[in-house]
This record gives C-alpha cells, sequence and structure tokens, in this order.
C-alpha cells in the first residue's frame, strides 16, 4: 500500500511538473558579443588529461573564471550512483591543472540543504556578477528521475563555497531536474541555465536565474519526441538555438529548438541530420557568428567517435574534424564540454572511458584537427 501511495505521488508530480511554468519577469536579452574575424592565435600541441581522483570521473563542465583561469568541474567516485561520489574541481593556471578538490560531497550538499543525499551526478559552473556560481544533481531515494538541483556560490574564484541550497523547480515534491548543458549570461547579470526533466516523460527545459541564482523563469522546450540534455547557444540578443539529446525511443537523431524572444518562448525545428544516440552533445557559438557542435555520430549506444561539426547559420552543418576515434566498440569518448576562451583558443573536455577526462586546445581556425 505505502508503494502504491509513493508510486500515485510520484505520478501526480510528473503530471504538475509537465504543465507547471514560472511566470517571466519580463523580456530577457542574450549576452551575445558581436560577430568578429577570427583571431589568429597558435594553439598548444597534443591534448592533457585532468588529474585523476578516483576510478570513475564522468560529465566534465568548463568555464571562465572571473580572473580568466579556465575551471572545471566533474563528478567522481568509485562508480556513477555510488555514495563515494563527488563534485571535483580544478583550475588551470600557467604550469597546468592544479590538483583537484572536492567541493561538494553527499555530506555537504546533506547539511546544506537538510535532505537526504545518496549521491551527486552533473554539475555546471557559470559566471555572473564577478562570481562563480555551481549548480549540481543530487539524489536521496530513487534514481537520477528523482533528482534534485542545487546551487552554491564562490566569490573568490572557487578557493571558497557557500552552503549549497536546494532550487525549487517544481510545484509538487520539487524533484527530477537535472542540468548539463554550460550556462548563457543575460545582459541583467544573470543566466540561462538549459535543464532537463527524466520522471515519466524526458524533456528539455530552460531556467531563467537571477545574478544571485534564483530562479525567476521557466520554460519547456518542445521537441519533435522525448529529449534530454539541451544545449543552448546565443545567437543574437533575443534569438538562441537549442540542440536536444534523443531520449532512446525515437530515431536518435539530435532535435533543435529556437527562441526569439531571450528564452520566453521556444519552437522546435526539424532534427538534424546527425545521429547522436545515446549521449550529450555540446553546442558553442564562436566569436566569428559559426557554431560549433561537439557529438557522437553512431546508431546505438555508442559514445565513440567523438566528431566536431561547425555550421554558419545552424541549418546545415558539416565534420570539421574527428577528435577521437577507436576501433573497439567498448570505448567511450562522450559528454563534451566546449568553451572559447577570451584569447580566442576553443577548449574540449570530454569523458575517456568513464577512467579520465581529456581536454584538448583548438586555434580558431582548427589547424591540426583532421577530418
Amino acid at each position: 500500500m505505502k508503494d502504491a501511495r509513493f508510486l500515485s505521488m510520484l505520478f501526480c508530480a510528473a503530471v504538475v511538473a509537465a504543465f507547471w511554468r514560472a511566470p517571466a519577469p519580463g523580456p530577457a536579452e542574450f549576452f551575445a558579443p558581436p560577430v568578429s574575424q577570427a583571431m589568429s592565435v597558435e594553439a598548444p600541441a597534443g591534448e592533457e588529461s585532468l588529474p585523476a581522483v578516483a576510478p570513475f570521473s564522468h560529465s566534465v563542465n568548463l568555464a571562465e573564471t572571473p580572473d580568466g583561469r579556465l575551471a572545471a568541474v566533474w563528478f567522481s567516485g568509485s562508480k556513477e550512483a555510488e555514495s563515494d561520489v563527488a563534485i571535483w574541481m580544478s583550475i588551470r593556471g600557467a604550469s597546468g591543472w592544479s590538483a583537484p578538490r572536492a567541493i561538494a560531497t553527499p555530506e555537504t550538499t546533506s547539511a546544506g540543504t537538510g535532505a537526504f543525499v545518496r549521491t551527486l551526478g552533473n554539475a555546471v559552473l557559470a559566471v555572473a556578477g564577478g562570481k562563480l556560481h555551481l549548480f549540481y544533481v543530487s539524489v536521496g531515494y530513487g534514481g537520477w528521475a528523482a533528482s534534485s538541483l542545487n546551487h552554491a556560490v564562490s566569490d573568490d574564484e572557487g578557493a571558497t563555497w557557500s552552503a549549497p541550497k536546494k532550487l525549487v523547480t517544481s510545484p509538487f515534491l520539487n524533484i527530477s531536474t537535472l542540468a548539463r548543458g554550460a550556462a548563457l549570461p543575460l545582459t541583467d547579470g544573470g543566466f540561462g541555465l538549459p535543464v532537463y526533466h527524466e520522471l515519466l516523460d524526458k524533456r528539455g527545459e530552460w531556467l531563467r536565474l537571477s545574478a544571485e541564482g534564483d530562479i525567476l523563469a521557466k520554460t519547456r522546450l518542445p521537441s519533435e519526441r522525448r529529449a534530454l540534455q539541451p544545449s543552448v547557444a546565443a545567437l543574437d540578443g533575443r534569438r538562441a538555438l537549442a540542440i536536444l539529446r534523443d531520449s532512446g525511443v525515437g530515431a536518435g537523431l539530435l532535435m533543435a529548438a529556437v527562441t526569439e524572444d531571450g528564452g520566453d518562448s521556444w519552437r522546435a525545428l526539424p532534427s538534424l541530420p546527425i545521429v547522436n544516440e545515446d549521449s550529450f552533445a555540446a553546442l558553442l557559438r564562436l566569436r566569428d557568428g559559426r557554431l560549433l557542435l561537439a557529438a557522437n555520430p553512431a546508431p546505438g549506444k555508442a559514445r565513440n567517435p567523438l566528431v566536431l561539426f561547425i555550421s554558419e547559420t545552424g541549418d546545415a552543418w558539416k565534420v570539421l574534424c574527428t577528435v577521437e576515434r577507436s576501433a573497439r566498440g567498448d570505448e567511450n569518448f562522450a559528454y563534451p564540454s566546449l568553451l572559447q576562451s577570451r584569447d580566442g583558443l576553443i577548449h574540449l573536455a570530454y569523458t575517456r572511458n568513464y577512467r579520465a577526462l581529456a581536454h584538448r586546445v583548438f586555434a580558431p581556425d582548427f589547424s591540426g584537427c583532421a577530418p
């Protein structure tokens, strides 16, 4: 009987969450730098790995700190969804990546939010108001579909963090909100965060947040099929493109949506002719106006190879280069994160076989990256 009541509550929560939309406080504007010519910059040769901290490492996310350094966050532990999983952070300086530090654990998250926390998941860094904002997933009971989204702030470049708080993203039970895609800055000092819902339904969503990280609005991202893990790139002040991962029940094609009012409303676009069946795809607007996409264009459960695509407008895509490929079917190069730093260099980080996190740097002309 208790199980039946619990399942009934979950069903009601999913129904309410599906139709709930937080009211927008007014028009939003994306902070989209004007299109500029590609910078003539040379990228360092080769690749590097982020420092290892545990047997399992996954879901790395890149950001540029207020003082201009490259920062990475990810989750690591003995294996996915175990109680020893923590959110780790490393910052890259002149001498390379710093020794990683655990900036969130199940224990610190439970102490800050007052909720039972069994494990942690995807983490995203954002910058607003000269501060670093950390958003990360936690699970108490159940699996990823019962996740909550937490938020912490650092005003000293990530050296220390505030106690985390659980964001209220749904009016009933407040579960099943997960983050993965990079946050986008807004001209009001806040940012937009692409998230997704997994309980009974799978869909992308868009959160508008203040400079303090408070939720100001929530909007559903429409899609042709059930979708996960949106990644969003601003095209100009009012328009943005979202790319969404197929949930595994469709043709495996990447789906797309567009907004023309700063994220207040979205409409679905035709699917991209790119098969990316079981992995997150990262989207980035480059300073020269082109769109860069990192994806796993393979059918089935393959997360191999990892390929970069380029597009002038988002309508047509061509292969730019293959980052990594292996003939072994059990190798994975997945969950990419893209960033163009202030010096014009393009950074790519991704999971390699869930044991290591790779970091590659490209010049704006992508010289040295072969198809």
